[in-house]
């Protein structure tokens, strides 16, 4: 199931609906809205890496996650010996390789941990959007997913961050989706150590359509999260983020405006934040390791209600895996290998439960079974459920620091050098 969220052109008058189209497709960093679930799939129970529908080897290796639009899987790999990256399309099926394009990419100094093909691509039904490029130049591109074929290309100007470039956008529609003047916006967060910018480009033109400046100049401040759209009943869209400068803050999809912010969060932030009903979990840390964990509840979009720090958590918290949501349970992956369970409503804690393996990768639940990567290759499948069961683990034989994707049929997942395609069972 994908879920469209659309804004009818009213601009600040205007309410949000959500629309359900048929599609499978998984558009961005960790699917509808980053929420990561899936209902209706399941990986097989005898999932071994040699039972694989089909894998291939990408011909460089990177940390960004399959997106899957229509009959197509996309994903992008580095060379790391001159920083190049390409972007490249499979059939989801058979994987036979339909294109490969060059992305904007280039040789820098980065983290040892990071990759020059870090960044999840994001995309509207038709076309892809990308970002990528070096700390002197970033630039955001849109390719047609058939094809690959380039439609812009957009300098956003330098991104100064000790790390890399990890920078993955996201889509939002404006207007009735099934209308020829339905309008599209890809937000990209470019906020960096010197302050940088969040964009909202539009999709058509590569126009950019408005900039917001954030505060910086702290070292070490550069978020690396991907934003969520949060909307309450009867109220506008918002588009949610989190960095240590501003805390969790709502910016308006039309202008970029800020609507409101929390300043909440100690650290950098590494994980996205995510929505659950009324609430909004995000978090930051430093040195391999969570320092907090908070839930909140956003405040309005016209102002007459402020947002609300409901709950702080800091014990064994993730700096890197974003959290994961699944029938009232908030559930996290400590970057060091330790998982908790929480009551995301009271705040009443579960479990508390070390599993072994460091982790970069995000959980996704796949029909009520919990699925993450450890950056050794591990598979890790956990039941859902406020009682702790000991997990399963699956050696994929080279590391790992991407997130699983699916369509509701296949399960996308990607190592280090590889794709890999897994027949999912339906689940009764």
């Amino acid at each position: 199931m994908r879920i469209i969220f659309t804004l009818p052109l009213l601009f600040c008058l205007a309410v949000v609906t959500a629309t359900v189209a048929e599609s499978a497709d998984w558009l961005r960093f960790r699917g509808t809205n980053g929420e990561g679930v899936c209902a209706n799939v399941q990986l097989p129970r005898d999932f071994k890496p040699e039972n694989t529908l089909w894998k291939q080897d990408l011909g460089g290796i990177g940390h960004s996650s399959p997106v899957i639009v229509g009959e197509q899987v996309f994903i992008s790999a580095s060379n790391p010996k001159d920083g190049s990256a390409r972007l490249l399309a499979f059939d989801k099926k058979s994987g036979k390789a339909i294109w490969s394009k060059p992305v904007p990419a280039g040789k820098y100094e980065l983290n040892k941990l990071n990759s020059f093909a870090s960044c999840t691509p994001a995309s509207d039904g038709s076309r892809l959007f990308y970002v990528g490029g070096t700390p002197k130049e970033i630039f955001a591109v849109g390719l047609q997913a058939s094809d690959g074929k380039e439609l812009w290309k957009t300098s956003l100007g330098a991104f100064p961050s000790r790390h890399g470039i990890s920078i993955s956008p996201i889509v939002v529609t404006l207007g009735n989706t099934a209308s020829p003047y339905a309008k599209r916006i890809v937000i990209v967060d470019a906020q960096n150590e010197q302050g940088g910018f969040i964009f909202g480009i539009d999709a058509t033109s590569g126009k950019i359509l408005w900039k917001t400046p954030r505060r910086g100049k702290v070292e070490k401040s550069t978020p690396y999260i991907t934003p969520v759209v949060f909307q309450n009943a009867g109220e506008p869209m918002q588009v949610i983020f989190a960095c240590r400068m501003h805390g969790v803050f709502a910016l308006h999809p039309i202008n970029g405006k800020e609507l409101w912010s929390l300043p909440c969060l100690e650290a950098r932030t590494a994980f996205s934040p995510i929505v659950a009903g009324e609430y909004v979990v995000a978090g930051s840390g430093s040195g391999g390791g969570g320092r907090e964990l908070v839930v909140i509840k956003p405040g309005s979009f016209d102002g007459s209600r402020k947002p609300e720090l409901v709950r702080e958590i800091t014990k064994r918290t993730p700096y890197v895996p974003t959290p994961i949501v699944v029938d009232g349970l908030l559930y996290w992956w400590a970057d060091s290998g330790i998982v908790g369970c929480q009551d995301l409503k009271s705040g009443k804690e579960h479990y508390l439960e070390r599993v072994g393996g460091t982790y970069f990768g995000s959980p996704v639940c796949l029909g009520g079974e919990l699925h993450i990567l450890s950056r050794d290759g591990k598979l890790q499948t956990l039941a859902t459920g406020s009682t702790f069961t000991e997990p399963t683990y699956v050696d994929l034989g080279e590391p790992s620091s991407a997130t699983l994707a699916t369509d509701g049929d296949l399960i996308f997942i990607r190592t280090a050098s590889k794709l890999l395609a897994v027949q999912g069972v339906k689940k009764p």
